[in-house]
C-alpha cells in the first residue's frame, strides 16, 4: 500500500476507485463462496436423509439377529434384521401428550404427524419409555392459606402470568 500522505489529489483518487473495485471483487468472491458452501450443505443434507430413507425402509425395527451369514462373512445388513419378539424402539412422551417412536437401529423417528405413527406406538418393547414434563409447582391449601394471611394472592399472580 503507498504512502496516501504523499499523494496527490489524482493520484489518491485513483488509488480510491483501486480500493473500491478491490472490495467489490472481495464481496463477490465471499458470496460465490457462501453460495458453494451452502449448495454442499443443502447436497449433503439431501444425501443424508436418504440414506436415513433407505435404512429405515430395510429394517424390521426389532432386537437381536446375527450379524454373520455364515463363518466368514458378515452380513453388512445385520443390523435390519433383527428376529426378536421385542422391538428395537424407545417411545417418548412429550409435555403436551403425544409421543415420539425412534428405532434404535436404523434412527427412523415416527411422530404423530408421520406415516407408520400408530402402529410403531403399538410396537411391543422392554424398554422403558420416557417422558418430558413442564415445571409445575404444587401447593397445598394450606400453604396458600398462609400466604394470603400474608398477604400474598398466589392465584391472583398465576392468572397474571
Amino acid at each position: 500500500m503507498a504512502d496516501l500522505s504523499k499523494m496527490n489529489a489524482g493520484e489518491l483518487r485513483e488509488e480510491a476507485t483501486r480500493l473500491e473495485a478491490e472490495v467489490e471483487r472481495l464481496e463477490r468472491e465471499a458470496a460465490r463462496r457462501d453460495f458453494t458452501v451452502h449448495e454442499h450443505v443443502e447436497a449433503d443434507l439431501a444425501a443424508l436423509q436418504q440414506i436415513y430413507k433407505d435404512r429405515a425402509a430395510k429394517c424390521n425395527h426389532r432386537k437381536g439377529g446375527r450379524i454373520k451369514l455364515d463363518e466368514n462373512t458378515l452380513d453388512p445388513d445385520w443390523w435390519a434384521k433383527g428376529t426378536d419378539a421385542m422391538y428395537a424402539v424407545v417411545k417418548h412422551r412429550l409435555p403436551g401428550g403425544d409421543w415420539i417412536v425412534k428405532c434404535l437401529r436404523c434412527m427412523c423417528e415416527w411422530l404423530h404427524d408421520t406415516p407408520g405413527y400408530a402402529e410403531a406406538l403399538k410396537y411391543p418393547t422392554d424398554n422403558v419409555s420416557s417422558s418430558g414434563v413442564l415445571f409445575g409447582v404444587q401447593i397445598t391449601a394450606d400453604t396458600l392459606r398462609r400466604l394470603k394471611e400474608r398477604g400474598i394472592d398466589i392465584l391472583k399472580f398465576e392468572k397474571g402470568l
